[in-house]
């Protein structure tokens, strides 16, 4: 082992004092045993060995046997204090060591969630990152990150925590439902409202379990303050919440997911993301199974397939009791939706403005097929029974999303779709059922929008959505529409600021052409 220039000096410096002086030398040569291992004749005198050998004493010091006892216990203190200020500094590296783990432990954590993201919206194919080499040792490791959470590992496994703490303000020209969810323009009187609303904060929860032979099982939840998307009132309401297990290249899913149909959103304030405006998509019950693919570095997708849930949690289910004649209740047909996605990647993924890393170029395709049964006319015939008119109803949807990266920081994207009987998945402005012709409804729509990223930390949006049903019925919703420009600021790593306008317009049977002004305002506070 070597050591430095200036360390090795200061070691020979506290030695040689004990070692200037011919005495020392001399009694040094006095020693049988010094001699011996040294190979020096035992008869020769000390005088004459140190004037035949002048190198001799700078031997001497450096053999041990040479050594009186003074000299010997000078050097054993030495030896003890290099052994003190070694293992000071083995434990300094531990220390750091640990720190870089819990680091490395945060950006692995980070990846897949963002890997976790793309793959269940965007279907982006990104390589696998290294795995994380094991621990020296076994030892539970709790850190935190400014805006990042807290991060909890333990015999290979990990759990992170975090939240953000989210308050919109809405300053509207007119009425819109809901008031903390701006969806549709109410056919009201104009009246100006303001509203500030703090159901759209978040709490996350992700887990990453040790490898099961070539697998690595995992989870993920996400929950809201809002019970559903149209109520007004605060409950603590789960978003999200599956398991998955996965190789890397086949994905297995299981839990309450987000929809494999028309999953691209557009980057809006609102969580509802241009709900029942073009932009189809919720969250259900769900089994799902992907495949990961690629062909060399610049061409990649993804294959989607599940079995979900014909009736979304996030509208509200009930019937009136007080209503009964005019209420309809829609629910499941005895079969679960199919939906499938193919997503194909174009080029090399790149790192983007806003920490984002994608292919410039994405695309795809999206459907879903199912059936629905609609109660109406719904009349009582005694206490205990229910007279009604069955319906049955087919569901079918097609999409097609992409989005291109027309340099680092600027691009599009967007998504058009087509279908029927699609209110549970958020098209058809809530609308599934014609009451009148006992027939689906018909809807198609979609939505675009630019990008911008002047810096890392801010980001420009403008778009526009629209969703259609003119074949809803008498009193139905038969346009909604929105154009809406944003600007997000990410001030730091724990707090973002983000300001919106948006022109909405909605079209009613009955009613005719309703319009509102709505500017919304954010402060978020990540936990």
């Amino acid at each position: 082992m070597g050591c430095h220039l200036l360390a090795c000096g200061s070691v020979l410096s506290a030695v040689a004092p004990a070692w200037s002086g011919q005495e020392a030398a001399l009694a040094s040569l006095g020693l049988p045993a010094c001699r011996a291992a040294l190979g020096l004749p035992a008869t020769d005198s000390a005088q004459d060995l140190l004037q035949a050998k002048p190198a001799l004493v700078e031997l001497l010091a450096r053999t041990p046997a040479c050594r009186s006892s003074d000299t010997a216990l000078a050097r054993l203190d030495q030896l003890e204090q290099e052994l003190a200020a070694s293992r000071q500094r083995v434990a300094l590296q531990q220390a750091e060591l640990a720190r870089e783990t819990a680091r490395q432990d945060g950006l692995a954590s980070d990846l897949a969630q963002l890997r976790q993201q793309l793959t269940a919206q965007n279907g982006t194919p990104i390589p696998a990152a290294p795995a994380r080499p094991d621990p020296p040792s076994e030892r539970e490791l709790v850190s935190f990150a400014p805006g990042k959470g807290v991060t909890l590992q333990a015999g290979g496994n990990q759990l992170r925590l975090w939240a953000e703490a989210k308050l919109l303000g809405f300053s509207s020209s007119r009425y819109v439902f809901n008031p903390g969810q701006p969806l549709v323009v109410s056919p009201k009187d104009p009246d100006h409202s303001y509203d500030l609303s703090a159901q759209q904060s978040m709490v996350y929860a992700s887990f990453q379990g040790a490898k099961w032979g070539s697998w690595t099982p995992g989870a993920f939840a996400m929950f809201t303050l809002q019970d559903n998307l149209l109520a007004e009132g605060y409950s603590f309401t789960p978003v999200a919440f599956y398991g998955e297990v996965s190789d890397g290249r086949w994905r297995v899913v299981a839990g309450q997911n987000f929809d494999v149909f028309a999953p691209r959103d557009p980057d809006t304030l609102p969580t509802g993301k241009l709900a029942v405006t073009g932009n189809p998509g919720s969250y259900r019950p769900q089994f799902r199974l992907e495949r990961n693919f690629e062909a060399g570095s610049g061409f990649g997708g993804v294959v989607q397939v599940a079995a979900s849930a014909p009736i979304t949690t996030a509208l509200p289910k009930g019937v009136d009791l007080a209503n009964l004649p005019v209420a309809e209740v829609v629910e499941d047909n005895g079969w679960p939706n199919v939906e499938a996605r193919l997503n194909l990647g174009f080029g090399v993924p790149s790192q983007l403005a806003g920490g984002r890393r994608l292919r410039p170029v994405e695309l795809g395709v999206s459907g879903v097929v199912g059936q629905l049964r609609v109660l109406d006319n719904i009349r009582p015939t005694d206490p205990l029974t229910l007279d009604f008119d069955r319906t049955s109803l087919s569901v079918w949807g097609a999409a097609i999303d992409g989005q291109i990266a027309l340099g680092r920081s600027f691009g599009l994207s967007g998504e058009l779709y087509t279908g029927q009987g699609l209110g549970e998945y958020m098209a058809g402005i809530f609308q599934t059922y014609n009451r009148a012709s006992n027939k689906a409804v018909p809807t198609a729509g979609g939505w675009g929008q630019l990008y911008l990223y002047p810096a890392d930390n801010l980001r420009l949006n403008l778009g526009y959505g629209i969703d259609n049903a003119t074949d809803s019925g008498v009193f139905g919703l038969q346009k909604n529409s929105a154009i809406f420009a944003n600007v997000v600021w990410d001030v730091n790593a724990w707090l973002q600021l983000g300001l919106e306008g948006n022109y909405k317009f909605t079209i009613y049977d009955s009613f005719g052409q309703k319009d509102a002004w709505v500017v919304i305002s954010q402060v978020m506070f990540r936990l």
